[in-house]
Formats: structure tokens, sequence, C-alpha cells
């Protein structure tokens, strides 16, 4: 599944945490047709926009199919990073606090 590594844990105060690597890229939050425009040059932002959109969309199924449930994906907990290489865009989660697993 995609998301960033665990690299550490800590318990403190009776809760456990989990320590992950940093992931690249920019919050999904932050990006609008005008930073797409600014950052990367593409003169067609919204279809960018539309991309990542259902890439957040296949994510979210990927993640249910696997009985890791997330009711409320938001925007700050998700990083987009896009290669010009193969020209895409992957999404990954960072942070899972609201998540929960299916039994």
């Amino acid at each position: 599944m995609p998301g960033p590594k665990p690299i550490a844990t800590i318990e403190a105060r009776g809760n456990r945490y989990i320590l992950m690597e940093k992931e690249e890229g920019i919050l999904l939050k932050k990006i609008t047709p005008e930073t797409l425009q600014k950052q990367f040059g593409q003169s067609d932002a919204q279809s960018h926009l539309d991309i990542i959109q259902a890439k957040v969309e296949e994510l979210k199924q990927k993640y249910a199919r696997s009985s890791i449930i997330r009711k409320d994906w938001d925007l700050k907990d998700l990083i987009a990073l896009y290669n010009p290489e193969k020209q895409e865009w992957t999404i990954t989660p960072i942070d899972f606090e609201k998540t929960k697993l299916e039994k």
C-alpha cells in the first residue's frame, strides 16, 4: 500500500506512536490551478487537478479493498508528487491517525 515507511515507534504516557519517513511532494490542500501553472508551467492546470482527484479516488478504493477504512480523507493528509519524466502524478497518504482496520 502506498504510504511513508515506518522508521521508529515511540511510547509515551500510555500511547504508542509510529514515526514515518518524510515523503517528498506537495500537500494536496496547497495545489490549485494557479500553483500548478506557477510551479510546473502547465497551461492545462484543470486537467492536472482532475487527474489528481481521480488518483485520490483510486487510492481510497485501494485502501478500502485492503480493509483499511478511512472515512474522511483530508487534503492535508495527502501528498502529491509529479514525475516530469513519466508525466504522471502519485498520491501518498501521510497521516493515519483516523484510519481503522476492518477485521
